[in-house]
């Protein structure tokens, strides 16, 4: 059973994007373990803009 809803992760996303992020991907993981459900990783151009 998936404690997060996929509109979430979409929102967290687009949160990111918002602050810049690149490369944003969104994992599902959901059939491969019960510890997590979904991965949103992004990738930044300095420090500052990780911390935003």
């Amino acid at each position: 059973v998936s404690l997060i809803h996929p509109e979430l992760v979409e929102l967290a996303a687009e949160a990111m994007l918002e602050k810049k992020a690149q490369d944003v991907r969104i994992i599902d993981l959901r059939n491969l373990t019960a510890i997590v459900d979904y991965f949103v990783i992004c990738s930044a151009d300095s420090e500052p803009q990780m911390k935003a």
